[in-house]
């Protein structure tokens, strides 16, 4: 590897992880387009070296999608079934990533409110501009609901974390997108996201207690889980 491909990639991978959590609700299917880049870096490096609990997630997963695969087979499905199961593969090249080139806690945790304030403006337009009924009605009321919710709740626990280290500026930024992200949950109608909110705040609460930085830095493949299954919840509401 070059020089400048050992200074320039980290910094796109980095930048893929800000991009997760800033384009999931900013344009359709936004969550699909850091994992695409992170595929594309993964398939033409090194691959990391797995341990022993990474090994067994990857199997987990791998085993996830071979039954998926099977069953979608026997039944005399379509292509267009495998759809959930290869975002399984997707979470797979996740951890390849983020064992290589762990998130940076700053990076990841500006995607995730930078993303919750778009969510909320995004819910803003459409209910009173775009004239829907729901917000996010042109994606599945669901699951914009309940990812909007997933980065107002990730934007909180940036929030507890600025006012351990009393970082006032991005106390404000990290309140403001909290705020966002709830109020986008509620203008879409969604209420699955907030079944575990009273568990969340004490999760969040001790993230920011303890060790916020390494403890949210596990989030990508987390987020990955919340945006699967409220892709799930879409397809059984539909």
């Amino acid at each position: 590897m070059s020089s400048l491909q050992k200074r320039y990639i980290p910094q796109l991978i980095q930048l893929s992880y800000f991009l997760f959590g800033a384009l999931c609700l900013s344009i359709k299917s936004g969550y699909s387009i850091a994992p695409t880049i992170l595929v594309f870096f993964l398939l033409t490096k090194q691959r990391p070296t797995l341990d022993k609990n990474a090994r067994i997630l990857l199997c987990a997963f791998l085993a996830y999608v071979v039954v998926q695969g099977i069953s979608i087979l026997w039944d005399g499905g379509s292509l267009k079934e495998f759809d959930r199961p290869s975002r399984a593969l997707m979470a797979i090249f996740i951890l390849f990533a983020a064992i290589k080139y762990p998130p940076r806690f700053l990076w990841l945790m500006n995607g995730f409110a930078v993303g919750a304030v778009a969510a909320g403006i995004r819910a803003i337009w459409d209910r009173q501009f775009a004239g829907l009924v729901r917000a996010f009605d042109w994606m599945a009321p669901i699951q914009g609901g309940d990812i909007s919710m997933s980065l107002g709740i990730l934007s909180l626990c940036g929030l507890m974390w600025a006012i351990k280290n009393a970082h006032t500026r991005y106390m404000f930024f990290y309140a403001v997108a909290t705020l966002m992200g709830i109020f986008g949950s509620i203008l879409s109608g969604s209420r699955g996201g907030w079944v575990l909110f009273p568990v969340i705040l004490v999760v969040a609460y001790q993230l920011a207690d303890t060790k916020s930085e390494n403890g949210l830095s596990t989030c990508p493949i987390c987020i990955c889980s919340n945006l699967r299954t409220a892709s799930d919840r879409r397809h059984q509401t539909i």
